[in-house]
């Protein structure tokens, strides 16, 4: 199989397992969910799909040299996602990833477990994600998901560097690393100003609350159930649409339209911020450095964007047009 991916190019895949987990029906849902949550009608930012992430997490895990099992948990490690990614967590009874705490049993009892175990993989193994350190690595260390992600977003925007980054990715006794401070550096600094100014930012925290509130609407009044969140977000959002629901349609309408806010102590809507950012290691002589010792500008940035998003955001919606 022929695989061509916007950030890493043409790859050829041949292990039969790995063929056969692409063309999986739970890994070809994933086509149909919006890596950002909240889909584009309702939030004018393009973005990409939880396939192009998790096939993008596979070709980052062969370029890095993991095994054929830790490239099939990379590629499957968002298959338990809902419509609209994490939007739903905190519906599902979990407040902060829902989808990790009910990954191992959704592959256990979905078909790729069948098709791992067919072609001699042990799909505990493959579901364990903590045992594979290129894959996953607590924040804020790199790890292939993290990097990946990462790159999608920033690859219209890395003016001619994507190729350099990309090459100077390495694997590091079983962890992501870079192989010079320049890279490490240059991205450390660009995924802290995406999450401040996008994954963060106010209107996509607001807008993400919001469409989360129309679900729980839809929900409550039965206009969806559960089960179709385990469909895709084109599903749900033809429920929510056609729904006479005057909450629901107040909610999209408001949504459908562009606005403005204004940061209030006292605003009608208040709510956490995500605080995160990566500290990559990379190579100095061999040895491995974590950015934030080395470079003392980017920890105290660091320091003083985490002291500006855990205060939470409380803002008004100003202006609706």
């Amino acid at each position: 199989m022929r695989v061509e991916d916007p950030v890493y190019g043409q790859f050829e895949v041949e292990e039969p397992v790995l063929v056969e987990l692409i063309d999986s029906r739970s890994v070809q849902r994933l086509k149909g969910i919006a890596q950002y949550g909240i889909p584009e009608p309702y939030y004018p930012v393009y973005g990409f799909s939880r396939y192009d992430h998790s096939l993008g997490v596979l070709l980052l895990l062969r370029r890095l040299g993991a095994s054929v099992v830790e490239q099939a948990a990379g590629l499957l490690h968002d298959i338990s996602h809902t419509a609209f990614s994490h939007v739903t967590d905190g519906l599902l009874g979990v407040p902060d990833f829902a989808q990790d705490h009910r990954h191992r049993g959704f592959l256990l009892n979905s078909e790729v477990s069948k098709i791992l175990y067919w072609h001699g993989m042990d799909p505990e193994a493959v579901a364990d994600i903590g045992r594979h350190g290129l894959l996953e690595r607590e924040a804020p260390l790199l790890c292939a998901d993290r990097v990946d992600y990462s790159l999608r977003e920033f690859a219209p925007r890395l003016n001619g560097q994507k190729g350099r980054l990309i090459a100077s990715l390495t694997a590091f006794e079983g962890r992501v690393v870079f192989d010079n401070r320049e890279m490490a550096e240059y991205f450390a600094f660009r995924y802290l100003n995406t999450h401040i100014h996008k994954w963060a930012s106010i209107e996509k925290t607001v807008r993400q609350h919001l469409f989360a509130e129309a679900l729980r609407s839809a929900l409550e009044e039965s206009v969806i159930t559960l089960d179709d969140l385990f469909q895709d977000d084109e599903h749900v959002l033809r429920r929510l649409t056609a729904s006479k629901s005057p909450r629901i349609k107040a909610t999209l309408s408001l949504l459908s339209r562009k606005l403005e806010f204004e940061e209030d102590s006292n605003g009608q809507i208040q709510l956490p911020r995500r605080v995160r950012h990566v500290d990559p290691e990379y190579l100095d002589h061999g040895v491995p450095v974590r950015l934030s010792d080395a470079n003392k500008r980017y920890a105290e940035e660091v320091r003083l964007q985490k002291k500006i998003l855990q205060k939470g955001l409380s803002v008004n919606i100003r202006n609706v047009r």
